[in-house]
């Protein structure tokens, strides 16, 4: 009698933690920061210069600007779910100091973007794709 209640309080577990591995996990937002100063020529650049992201993991990156002018998130890359990833196509035009933008990312690949009015701030995201 013992062994029956034992292997069902396993069975009941089993099914307790196959239902908590079932839940949907939210994907967590990439950050990228315009530093205080990186307006300026000499001024430090975006942080990080280059993000990798997962589709399904992280893949939404969000620009903050920390700095005391605003800057853009400027690309020619068309994503088939989110549009153009490019702040001022995308309705944000130029992102105010304490402001963000976010772009989420849904195919593989390697985007390069510039800042407008400031060419020389430059980042690349590389997308990669789902794991299983």
């Amino acid at each position: 009698m013992r062994a029956f209640f034992a292997l069902a309080g396993c069975a009941a577990l089993a099914i307790g933690l196959t239902a908590v591995l079932l839940v949907p996990v939210k994907p967590q937002v990439s950050v990228v920061v315009f530093p205080e100063g990186s307006s300026l020529a000499s001024g430090s650049e975006i942080t990080p210069k280059a993000v990798r992201v997962t589709i399904g993991v992280n893949n939404t990156v969000m620009w903050i600007n920390q700095d005391e002018t605003s800057h853009s998130v400027v690309s020619e890359y068309v994503d088939p779910a989110s549009g153009t990833f490019d702040s001022y196509a995308q309705g944000t035009g130029l992102i105010p100091p304490g402001q963000t933008f976010e772009f989420t990312f849904t195919q593989p690949g390697t985007y390069d973007y510039y800042m407008i009015p400031h060419p020389h701030m430059q980042g690349t995201v590389v997308v990669h794709p789902p794991t299983l």
